[in-house]
């Protein structure tokens, strides 16, 4: 369990080590600390990113707007299982994720 940098150039070593995670047959969390004072990351609800079941990871690259010819920055764009979200801008902060395995929840009938 390695912590890796959250940042575009990273997106694609975090989406293999959530999919490594359910290639194991394991249900993917993920934890995403600030580097700089080693808190934990909230996300779009006030809570803390700690060993939250992930649902999606995206991003956009940094791009000008042909019509306005602006920079756009570029992010990474979690989504949480509880529909939760947290959009890390490119170049903005210092943030790291761990990723770990647990098994997936039984179901009770």
């Amino acid at each position: 369990m390695s912590s890796i940098t959250v940042n575009i150039e990273n997106y694609e070593n975090i989406n293999n080590a959530l999919s490594n995670e359910l290639k194991n047959n394991l249900m993917p969390y993920i934890t995403i600390v600030n580097a700089d004072d080693n808190t934990n990351v909230l996300d779009s609800n006030g809570n803390e990113i700690f060993e939250k079941n992930i649902k999606n990871i995206s991003f956009m690259p940094t791009y000008t707007d042909e019509n306005t010819n602006e920079l756009k920055t570029g992010y990474l764009l979690f989504t949480l299982s509880d529909g939760a979200t947290l959009t890390v801008y490119e170049n903005t902060v210092n943030y790291t994720c761990t990723i770990i395995g647990k098994p997936f929840p039984r179901k009770k009938f």
